[in-house]
């Protein structure tokens, strides 16, 4: 029931027939046809009026239309017969009527020895440039439908499972209770899963925003949607099926794509044209009836009103512009995939921005590096290698602070002490780099490196903006956009991200939940709200949302529910989609 609508089902993967392809051999044999009717048809206009010569050039620019109506006009007569049947008026109808009255006309003229009413050159091409349009716009929505297809979804995430000694690849959705699962960094956890093994880092930015990892013990429970921060491998135990996981409820594809999404404005125009078009040829017949009692006059009037008001803007110049747009698009990094993405985008006047990985980069940096200076090249050296031990966002600020300044003079065997920091020893000596009160007590910052209970360097870390994300601010606030941060991390951290940004206080609203998201949304999306995030705790607020958008490329699952997604480092390609 759904397919006689024009949406296709597929399985996940499936590689459905390009329907452009039937439209593009149709649309050539059409532009032939027309070309050479033209050719017959300048003979015509030149002084050609009587003699055999003309009858056949008449003769072969009919057997021409008819072929052209019967191959290209098919098209037409399919969609507005199943509009009809269905009671949708659209543009089809008076496309489809105007071919069959043009066609009916040149025929009965024909045979009827009136040169006069025969349309068939005008009809040909207006047939080619209608499947023109036609195959302009299928060509833009097809590339969405096979992103659509493409997609696995949730259900497509895919784990590594420890059976037996052997690690095999298995589907999450094939997961049970009791199962171990091999995570290497970096990888999500898809499933509630209790940790297996000492000193376990997790990430939980994708669930609450909060940029620094956790540290788990042995038997702890690790969420859904958790992503592995230790540097070595980590095994954990399924505590719970794929089903009944929180995951599947903020994965799943959203209900819709805000208000109106199926209806942009340019259908709802082409239901009023076509309508007024209509009504207008009915006029032309009834009036010319009236006055001349001539029917066949009166259906060529009829005809010619619907060849006039040939609605070729819609037909070419709509889809001709959309793709021009979404090109445009995607040469400055940004790739569109809902059909009616940029008809929403124009109603945009409030965005909403995450903070981690959205806003930010998601990773570190050092706000003041010149502790590192007053370092001994000792102390350098096992900064160093404290630093590179382990995949903490702020060891690796650290790391990236300390660039070629340093380097290791031994072996290293570095220790990590779960939720405080990491250890070495060396020379007798021990070096700590991790919270501050667990390396000195006169340690203060949120990250302090010593040796031996002394205090050496004490460090305060901070996000990095995206390179263009203070620039992009301004200049959505100069055109009088509305635009927020909305995160999961701690309100302290929320509002120095925003100052840095250029987002007013009152408009920084830290440790929200995704319900609390969901809540915002409800209460300021009035049609004209963009959100742009990286995190499943903005997944319920993508279902009310007016636009969706993501940088979240290397999680694809995300991307494939948004209405776009951008691969730049900065957000410049999110500003340009809704100015």
């Amino acid at each position: 029931d759904v397919e006689r609508f024009g949406y296709r089902f597929g399985p996940p993967l499936a590689r459905p027939k390009r329907q452009s392809s039937a439209l593009l051999w149709r649309l050539g044999v059409c532009v032939a046809i027309a070309m050479n009717t033209m050719i017959f048809a300048i003979a015509i206009y030149a002084g050609l009026r009587a003699g055999p010569l003309h009858d056949l050039f008449e003769t072969l620019n009919l057997a021409l239309a008819t072929a052209s109506v019967a191959i290209g006009g098919s098209v037409f007569f399919r969609s507005a017969w199943a509009g009809i049947r269905r009671r949708v008026l659209h543009l089809d109808v008076p496309i489809a009527l105007g071919i069959a009255l043009a066609w009916a006309g040149s025929v009965a003229s024909y045979f009827g020895r009136r040169s006069s009413g025969i349309f068939v050159d005008t009809l040909d091409v207006f047939i080619a440039l209608m499947l023109l349009g036609r195959f302009l716009q299928e060509r833009v929505l097809e590339r969405n439908r096979l992103a659509l297809l493409e997609n696995d979804g949730a259900d497509g995430l895919l784990v590594r499972r420890e059976e037996r000694g052997r690690v095999e690849t298995v589907r999450c959705v094939d997961l049970a209770p009791g199962d171990r699962l091999r995570l290497a960094a970096g990888d999500l956890v898809p499933v509630d899963a209790r940790v297996d093994a000492e000193g376990a880092s997790f990430s939980l930015d994708w669930l609450n925003g909060e940029s620094s990892p956790l540290s788990f013990s042995r038997g702890e429970l690790v969420p859904a949607g958790a992503f592995s921060a230790s540097r070595s491998p980590t095994a954990v135990v399924v505590a719970r099926d794929f089903a009944s996981s929180g995951l599947v409820e903020l994965l799943r594809t959203p209900l819709s794509r805000g208000p109106d999404a199926s209806s942009p404005w340019w259908s709802r125009l082409a239901k009023i044209y076509s309508a007024g078009v209509l009504v207008l040829a009915a006029i032309g017949f009834v009036g010319w009836m009236l006055a001349t009692h001539d029917f066949a006059r009166s259906l060529e009037v009829t005809t010619a009103v619907l060849v006039v008001t040939c609605p070729c803007a819609f037909g070419i110049a709509t889809p001709l512009a959309y793709d021009l747009a979404l090109g445009g698009l995607r040469r400055a990094g940004l790739f569109v995939r809902t059909p009616t993405f940029l008809d929403r985008a124009a109603r945009v006047r409030t965005v909403v921005f995450d903070k981690t990985g959205t806003l930010t980069s998601g990773a570190l940096r050092l706000r003041d590096a010149s502790a590192l200076a007053s370092l001994s090249d000792e102390a350098r050296a096992a900064l160093h290698d404290l630093a590179a031990a382990t995949w903490h966002p702020k060891s690796v600020a650290v790391l990236g602070a300390l660039g070629d300044c340093a380097a290791s003079t031994g072996p290293a065997i570095v220790v990590e002490h779960p939720g405080v920091g990491v250890s070495l020893v060396r020379a007798g000596s021990e070096w700590r780099l991790g919270q501050p009160a667990w390396v000195s007590p006169r340690a203060r910052g949120d990250l302090a490196f010593g040796v031996d209970g002394r205090v050496l360097a004490s460090f305060e870390t901070e996000e990095a903006l995206r390179p263009d994300a203070k620039r992009e601010v301004a200049e959505l606030v100069a055109e009088g956009f509305d635009v927020w941060l909305l995160s999961g991390d701690e309100r302290e951290r929320t509002a120095r991200t925003a100052a840095a940004a250029g987002i007013d206080a009152s408009h920084a609203i830290g440790a929200q939940t995704a319900q609390n998201k969901l809540d915002f949304v409800l209460a300021h999306d009035r049609g004209d709200l963009l959100m742009v995030g990286d995190g499943i705790n903005d997944g319920f607020a993508v279902e009310r949302a007016t636009c969706w958008g993501t940088p979240a490329i290397d999680r694809p699952f995300m991307a494939a529910r948004s209405d776009f997604y951008f691969v730049t480092p900065g957000l410049h390609p999110g500003g340009l989609a809704v100015r």
